[in-house]
């Protein structure tokens, strides 16, 4: 959500030539209308495409890829702002931040009602991406999170005839239709060609640095838009082939991701090399984290529709009349204990053994966790730069000092 305001991989208020989300939003769509256009692929829903192209990136968060690593640290225990929240790692249930997941979910919480929640594009917007970090797919995603609170038993019951809705299903990678493998690649594609264009244009990188690249091969090196231009039809251009006579016959995208592939591998060592965007990274990822650690201290501070969401999330109806009234009113240390209290007594009333209610603090917890997470990644660069600069000074230089010390 609010795409325009954030990063796609530099910070778009120092300039506005570079791609924003919503800019890359954009050119995801219009190439995975391009793709779907290709005989290879056979009948394509182009109104699925054209959903899940512009859906895609809803739960992204501020500060692009920066602002998602940083998160995931805090959910995943790895990090500890101030080392104000409880070890997730020693409680057993260390969660994972991905922003494809996070913008499912938004998809089927915030952006339609029940009846119009469509599997295919809730697939389509999950897979365009690793659902998972590389040596941490154990990690809650927020698929556990989600089956007690986000997904009601009869969304899980009309997601049945697509897949068989498990922790499986979260961890395998391709999109199951053919709709979602296009906006898969179309956003791959779309990166190539703005990472290209804005290393490029900030001075960083010059379009010979590119040469080695076998994408690059017999492409004159003209003015950078121009050669952006060419990189996109040539990758649309390797998609299919004459001897395709069947989707499920040939793999379209084979050619196409060997050159995603080798781009893949000199983007990252070349961005390692830039100090001033691994600097923008550290400094971004920390505004994320100590945003983290003062809501977790001062949820009212999110606001009372981010308690509702909370709320609902833990399947407390009540909370939305009577008792919601009094957390608004409550101190911000009092508002965790509260909904503990209320929510352990709802849970009470099913099961009685003490195991049963252990586990509710932690499934309270974890949504706790991830609702923070959840509003984080709505804001925009620069209202998650004014949210911080709200944050008291001496509350954020603790804050800071002690994930100075967690590296």
């Amino acid at each position: 959500m609010r795409l325009r305001g954030k990063t796609q991989l530099f910070n778009a208020s120092a300039d506005d030539h570079y791609h924003t989300r919503l800019i890359h939003t954009l050119e995801v769509t219009a190439i995975a209308l391009e793709l779907s256009n290709k005989k290879v692929f056979g009948k394509i829903d182009r109104n699925k495409v054209l959903n899940i192209a512009l859906l895609h990136d809803i739960g992204h968060t501020p500060y692009g890829h920066a602002g998602e690593r940083a998160l995931h640290s805090v959910l995943a225990g790895k990090s500890n702002p101030g080392f104000l929240l409880p070890n997730l790692i020693k409680l057993d249930i260390p969660m994972g931040f991905k922003h494809n997941i996070n913008s499912a979910f938004l998809y089927k919480t915030k952006f339609c009602s029940f009846s119009d929640v469509d599997p295919e594009i809730f697939d389509g917007i999950l897979k365009h991406t690793s659902t998972s970090y590389e040596n941490e797919t154990k990690l809650d995603y927020g698929f556990e999170t989600a089956k007690n609170g986000v997904f009601s038993s009869r969304f899980i019951a009309k997601q049945k005839h697509l897949v068989d809705f498990d922790q499986d299903y979260f961890h395998k990678k391709e999109p199951l239709t053919k709709e979602g493998l296009i906006v898969e690649y179309a956003d791959e594609i779309a990166q190539i060609c703005s990472d290209y264009l804005d290393l490029v244009n900030s001075g960083l990188l010059q379009s010979e640095d590119f040469c080695s690249l076998s994408l690059f091969k017999d492409i004159p090196l003209f003015e950078p838009r121009h050669v952006s231009n060419l990189i996109k039809n040539k990758m649309l251009r390797s998609v299919g082939g004459s001897s395709a006579n069947s989707f499920d016959a040939f793999s379209p995208f084979s050619a196409c991701n060997a050159y995603i592939e080798e781009f893949s591998q000199f983007r990252k060592s070349a961005l390692k090399s830039l100090p001033s965007l691994s600097k923008f990274d550290r400094s971004k990822g920390r505004v994320c984290q100590v945003l983290f650690a003062f809501y977790y201290c001062n949820p009212r501070k999110m606001g009372k529709d981010v308690l509702k969401d909370l709320c609902n999330n833990l399947k407390m109806p009540t909370l939305s009349t009577s008792l919601f009234r009094q957390v608004q009113h409550l101190d911000g240390d009092s508002v965790l204990p509260f909904l503990q209290k209320n929510f352990l007594s709802m849970r009470a009333r099913r099961c009685l053994s003490s195991n049963c209610l252990k586990k509710s603090q932690l499934i309270l917890l974890k949504v706790y966790l991830r609702t923070i997470a959840t509003y984080i990644s709505t804001m925009t660069d620069s209202y998650a730069d004014h949210r911080y600069k709200r944050v008291p000074w001496v509350f954020k230089s603790y804050v800071r000092l002690t994930l100075a010390f967690q590296k």
